[in-house]
């Protein structure tokens, strides 16, 4: 990330692995919001936001407070204080970045926050972190070779424009999964767990209910 040069992190880690995990987030947090948002003096940032709804339930990676818009009423600009705007950063641990910019997910996420929140979601991100690999785990300068790989990989940052023809297709797809009552084999079939569920042509729910 294009951290300014004034900007000096250091960490040493000291407790528990809840702790850790904690104090991690945080450092890493301060990071990001040193790259991306340099002009905010003071911003608010939330990781692993829960949206529930009756319908759908999910979990935002990274929400960070931005400025609202001014907007124009009868001729005058004042800032909206009756609701707060975000950005939504998702974290992908991947190299296969067109699988994800054709996905629902963050679509879903800003229809359904701003649809249980009074709140608005203003950009929608994917952060890319590239998968490296060593081949010889048991080489004595892996690391070593990891750490090079690392420094010679970069994280993208990819905005996408948010399309509602997407959460259709979402909810469409749920109520065709509701009523459909033939359930032909497919390649996916073998890694199921509800196979009993299928077998019966819907009648066994034991699987369903276990989980």
């Amino acid at each position: 990330l294009p951290v300014a040069e004034d900007h000096t992190f250091s960490c040493t880690f000291k407790a528990s692995p809840q702790k850790q995990n904690h104090l991690l987030k945080v450092w890493l947090q301060h990071l990001f919001l040193c790259a991306m948002y340099p002009e905010y003096e003071e911003t608010h940032c939330y990781f692993e936001d829960k949206i529930d709804d009756k319908d759908f339930i999910g979990y935002i990676d990274y929400l960070v407070e931005v400025p609202n818009e001014k907007v124009c009423v009868g001729g005058k600009t004042y800032t909206p204080t009756s609701y707060k705007t975000y950005d939504l950063y998702d974290f992908k641990y991947s190299n296969n970045k067109s699988h994800y910019l054709k996905d629902e997910q963050l679509h879903l996420y800003k229809y359904f926050f701003e649809k249980t929140n009074r709140d608005k979601i203003r950009n929608l991100y994917y952060v890319f972190i590239p998968k490296v690999k060593v081949e010889d785990y048991n080489d004595k300068n892996y690391q070593l070779k990891l750490i090079e790989d690392l420094e010679n990989s970069e994280i993208d940052i990819v905005q996408i424009e948010y399309d509602i023809n997407y959460v259709i297709k979402f909810l469409l797809d749920a109520k065709h999964c509701i009523e459909d009552k033939t359930f032909e084999k497919g390649t996916n079939c073998f890694f199921c767990g509800f196979k009993k569920y299928c077998k019966s042509n819907g009648e066994d729910t034991s699987e369903l209910e276990k989980e």
